[in-house]
């Protein structure tokens, strides 16, 4: 009975002084690091590879004048919005049709059409809806 007793408050010192030892632990202290980009460099032309937006135009706002100038890629836009949608603008087909005379593309977020989306849960149920 004695030596269980001690063996259990040996077992929980040496828990403690685990404990402490990962709480209280110095970390080394690194001197400041310094960045410098060098912009006189040409890598290479702009590519507007990874230009576009997640929900950032709809039928009438921005202005062509601020977006036709930024050749971006792709918009992703919801399939469709309005009341009961999980956007209230930004309905994919207007938008498509408003910058079809650009190099820009419209992907449709058909997660969007379910207002409930992160309720998702899964595939066969998503079919149904």
């Amino acid at each position: 009975m004695k030596r269980a007793k001690i063996a259990r408050i040996s077992a929980m010192l040496s828990f403690i002084m685990v404990f402490i030892n990962g709480v209280i632990s110095v970390s080394p202290a690194y001197a400041a690091t310094n960045l410098t980009v060098d912009l006189s460099s040409v890598i290479g032309p702009v590519t507007h590879a990874a230009g576009g937006s997640l929900y950032g135009i709809d039928v009438s706002q921005p202005d062509n004048a601020l977006i036709i100038p930024l050749h971006a890629k792709t918009y992703s836009n919801p399939a469709m919005s309005g009341p009961g949608a999980h956007r209230p603008e930004g309905d994919g087909v207007p938008v498509a049709q408003r910058i079809a005379n650009t190099d820009s593309k419209v992907t449709l977020r058909l997660a969007d059409m379910n207002p409930n989306w992160y309720d998702f849960p899964g595939w066969p149920d998503g079919m149904i809806r």
